[in-house]
């Protein structure tokens, strides 16, 4: 009888540790897709608006953009400043990263440039 129920117990055992490490695997897995999530939901492009020179503009220059739109600043326009740019931050998230290389070269307009407004 006693060996029948330390059986029972082992059995009994064995399939709750299967179980608790079958979830904690789980847990686990489920916990790094989040991360994932959270990176990608990071690295979504943004609008970054130039503030820089207008007289002599560098728009290659992260530090001449801001996520905020200067006050006065119109966008849609057809002037040669260019406006805003969408970007993904870069590992800061205060500037654009500049992704797609040279602003100014960029002729299939990755960075969906608009220009200000005369």
């Amino acid at each position: 009888m006693a060996r029948l129920f330390n059986a029972r117990l082992l059995v009994i055992a064995t399939f709750v540790l299967i179980l608790v490490s079958f979830f904690g695997i789980r847990s686990l897995m489920a916990e790094g897709k989040s991360e994932a999530v959270k990176t990608e939901t990071a690295k979504r492009a943004q609008s970054w608006y130039y503030t820089g020179s207008t007289t002599n503009p560098d728009f290659n220059n992260p530090d001449n953009y801001s996520s905020e739109q200067p006050e006065g600043v119109e966008c849609g326009g057809e002037s040669p400043i260019i406006c805003s740019i969408q970007d993904v931050a870069d590992s800061n998230g205060d500037k654009p990263a500049m992704s797609h290389g040279d602003v100014t070269s960029d002729s299939s307009n990755q960075y969906a440039k608009t220009f200000r407004q005369l």
